[in-house]
């Protein structure tokens, strides 16, 4: 349908409509409407429309048949052929009768017609093929281009990644030499070092994240850039997709590459989370090592006490050496008087410097014991001095020392019993030698008398003897003795 404007004979307007199919293309028939024409169609079938109004009324009467031909009750356009004229009827059938709104004679179309439609037909079809092609070659060349800028963007992409990546695997070599580094002397100067580590530690951790957050929203903001080329890209896929198919595979490919790199963008964020966890871990392992550091200084505080005690505890043995050993001079000067007092009783006092002479040699054990306890002392102390080394060494040693101290007390008891049992002894002897020194007293007054009565009467006799003999005072202190050595015997 399409309006024509005529200026020969008479300039006037005239509406042309024509009934084709495309299926059949020798199907042609027309309309030719002019204003006088229309005047009189409006006059004969009551119409109500204008003849500038007339087409789109027409076209919309055409688009309601349309829509209710598959009603029950619809508007139809019937269409009858004759054999010089076609009627098209607009009919609208209801309950009551069959209503025709419209009633148009169409001609059918001669060859000269047909021909010039099919010329019109064929030349408007070359002139869309030529604005698709022009079309075709224009988004091509553009798509190109795009694919190309694409592509050189994702290349530089991937290298920019690949930088980035060795950027950050460097990075992580540095930072995990520094850290081992700085491990290591932080052993030897954990308390001066510590605030410095840490905030070197907290500052390259900041630049990091920054640095990180920086990369992370340009690529974002990237991606989103990409995704929104890529949307376009699509829907220009879409609208081109009957000429464009060969182009298919290479945006796919471009999508799995897009694809690619969103994955290798989530790999670099665990990455981040792996580093981020990492460097907790390592603080932990600090704070693990700082505690361990605290117990080990206690445990050292520990046993320098228990090194104090003990030689404290040395020290008060060695007091109590020493006074025995001025009790012993004591009771070495009180034998060497009652040698001189005694010189009778030799082998009492010989006895009696036998067990002498085990006191000396228990003392000399305990002196050998005593070297023994400072040596240990002076082991401890080396071992002290190498306390990073040899800890659990020194708890051995420490447990070793501790039962040489209980046998050392034992032994230190039963020294003061012997000790005890000694001066028990000495006491014994000295009320011995006392008796003993009352008895030769005693004897000595007797053997006095006796040669006094020997001076006077010449002879002593022995009651219920037969024999006579004269006794000296020598012989009478040898039986005495050898009576008081049998008592001391039968009392040791």
């Amino acid at each position: 349908m399409e309006l024509q404007t005529l200026s020969s004979p008479l300039h006037k307007k005239e509406l042309v409509v024509r009934l084709t199919d495309e299926r059949d293309l020798f199907f042609l028939y027309t309309l030719r409407l002019g204003e006088e024409d229309f005047q009189s169609l409006k006059t004969q079938q009551g119409l109500l429309v204008d003849f500038a109004a007339f087409p789109q009324k027409f076209i919309d009467l055409l688009e309601m048949c349309i829509r209710e031909e598959h009603k029950e009750m619809p508007n139809q356009g019937s269409y009858t052929n004759e054999r010089t004229t076609g009627m098209l009827n607009v009919i609208e059938t209801n309950p009551f009768k069959h209503l025709t709104h419209l009633s148009l004679k169409f001609i059918p179309g001669t060859d000269s017609d047909v021909k010039k439609y099919l010329a019109d037909c064929l030349k408007q079809l070359k002139d869309t093929n030529a604005l698709l092609q022009q079309r075709l070659e224009h988004t091509d060349t553009d798509l190109n281009q795009r694919l190309q800028q694409t592509q050189e963007t994702l290349s530089s992409k991937t290298i920019e990644l690949d930088n980035h990546k060795a950027e950050w695997s460097a990075r992580l070599n540095e930072m995990s030499a520094k850290h081992k580094n700085e491990m290591a002397t932080e052993k030897e100067k954990m308390l001066q070092m510590q605030s410095n580590f840490q905030q070197k530690q907290e500052r390259d951790r900041k630049d990091l994240e920054q640095a990180h957050m920086k990369i992370v929203k340009q690529l974002e903001s990237r991606l989103y850039e990409f995704e929104g080329s890529n949307k376009d890209l699509t829907d220009r896929k879409y609208k081109a997709e009957s000429s464009i198919r060969e182009l298919k595979s290479k945006l796919s490919s471009l999508e799995e590459e897009h694809l690619r790199a969103k994955q290798e963008l989530q790999s670099l964020r665990k990455q981040n989370t792996t580093l981020d966890s990492e460097y907790h871990e390592q603080e932990k392992l600090i704070n693990q090592m700082r505690t361990k550091l605290a117990v080990l200084e206690q445990e050292m505080k520990d046993k320098e006490n228990l090194i104090a005690k003990s030689s404290d505890l040395l020290g008060s043995e060695q007091d109590q050496k020493r006074k025995y050993e001025e009790e012993l001079d004591g009771r070495v000067r009180e034998k060497q008087r009652l040698e001189n007092k005694v010189k009778a009783m030799s082998e009492e006092l010989m006895k009696g410097n036998e067990i002498i002479k085990k006191l000396q040699g228990e003392i000399k054990t305990y002196h050998a014991k005593i070297k023994l306890r400072n040596q240990i002392a002076t082991e401890q102390e080396k071992l002290l001095g190498d306390k990073d080394h040899e800890l659990e060494k020194l708890r051995q040693d420490l447990a070793t020392t501790k039962n040489t101290l209980k046998t050392t007390d034992d032994e230190n008891k039963k020294l003061s019993e012997n000790l005890e049992t000694t001066i028990k002894k000495l006491e014994e002897s000295k009320q011995l030698l006392k008796t003993n020194e009352n008895v030769i007293n005693w004897l000595n007054k007797q053997i006095n008398e006796t040669q006094m009565t020997h001076q006077r009467l010449g002879t002593f006799e022995m009651p219920g003897a037969t024999s006579k003999f004269r006794p000296t005072g020598n012989a009478v202190v040898c039986r005495i003795i050898n009576i008081l050595i049998n008592r001391s015997m039968y009392l040791d």
